[in-house]
């Protein structure tokens, strides 16, 4: 549904991935037809993450995807994590299934 409002979520994965140099990313197309734009979610795992704050984390990702693909996004949200993190994430995740 992304690709109604022009973008491309393969142009998307991509430029994150180049960007952060993202060693796992996963993109979730949540736009509902509403007349206001394209939505995702994103989680990013990045040894570049290291040492840096999540506000740090987001910013480099929001850097890497751009005027020119961020103009077609209504909304974003995401998680970034670092190697570690996201492995103590899943842990956290299958423990609690």
């Amino acid at each position: 549904m992304a690709a109604e409002y022009g973008l491309d979520l393969d142009v998307l994965y991509q430029t994150i991935k180049v960007g952060v140099n993202a060693i796992h990313l996963d993109i979730q197309d949540l736009t509902d037809g509403c007349s206001c734009g394209a939505k995702v979610h994103v989680v990013v795992v990045s040894e570049d993450f290291e040492g840096k704050s999540l506000l740090q984390q987001q910013r480099a990702v929001n850097h890497s995807i751009g005027e020119a693909l961020m103009s077609n996004i209504h909304a974003i949200t995401m998680k970034t994590f670092t190697p570690e993190k996201y492995s103590s994430f899943l842990e956290q995740n299958i423990a609690n299934e």
